[in-house]
């Protein structure tokens, strides 16, 4: 990947944990963080396709989002009620 090509990547993604789906993965003590959320719907493996009411949400990101040296993976398999990664995964790395 091209330095440029990287860097525009990096505010990008720090624009998700600024003003869109990963508000709610900000930390107080962390300058900025860069990530992006995720929701997809799981596989139903005995019938083939997709499962309508289950899903799999999920947060990645880096910090600090400039000068990253961690890496956070959030995985909720088949939440209960709330099921977007925004409302279930993103708010797990504040009490990190």
């Amino acid at each position: 990947m091209e330095p440029e090509t990287a860097w525009t990547l990096q505010r990008i993604l720090a624009q998700v944990v600024e003003r869109g789906t990963g508000k709610a993965a900000a930390l107080d003590t962390v300058t900025t963080i860069a990530g992006k959320t995720g929701t997809a719907q799981l596989p139903n493996l005995v019938t083939g396709g997709y499962y309508q009411d289950r899903y799999l949400a999920s947060f990645i990101g880096f910090m600090p989002a400039y000068h990253a040296d961690r890496l956070l993976l959030i995985s909720v398999c088949d939440p209960q009620g709330a099921y977007y990664g925004a409302q279930v995964a993103a708010p797990v790395s504040v009490g990190s």
